[in-house]
């Protein structure tokens, strides 16, 4: 009986001092501006708010560059990465990862490709120099 009591114990002891895990409910988004040329050769800018770690599908937008138009909410923009697909399932990658710092290069103002999905995220080894 002696035994039951110590090993209940101590399984009490172990479980109340695991740690606990809090769910994460703040919504935190990157805004992008997919750039292509207007009819007059001006540059247009289709602008796209994006919530981080969520392939968002963006309708085949016509695009030659993405970038960060600059705003983010609940989140360090600087320390944001995204990563662009040809295809809305996110399995054909369109672009190299992209940065504040580094936008993405899709391709020549006069040649835009279609864009699928976008996803962003925080990644560790981001740097805005």
């Amino acid at each position: 009986m002696q035994y039951f009591t110590i090993a209940a114990t101590l399984l009490a002891a172990v479980v109340s001092a695991a740690p606990t895990t809090k769910r994460d409910d703040v919504y935190r988004e990157v805004g992008l501006s997919f750039r292509s040329l207007g009819p007059n050769g001006e540059i247009i800018g289709e602008p796209a708010p994006l919530q981080l770690y969520t392939l968002t599908n963006v309708d085949n937008t016509s695009a030659y560059e993405i970038i960060f138009d600059g705003s983010s909410s609940n989140i360090d923009i600087n320390t944001v990465e995204c990563q662009a697909y040809k295809d809305a399932d996110g399995t054909q990658i369109g672009s190299a990862p992209f940065t504040l710092a580094s936008p993405a290069e899709l391709a020549t103002p006069n040649n835009p490709v279609e864009v699928g999905s976008v996803v962003c995220y925080v990644a560790s080894n981001v740097n805005a120099d």
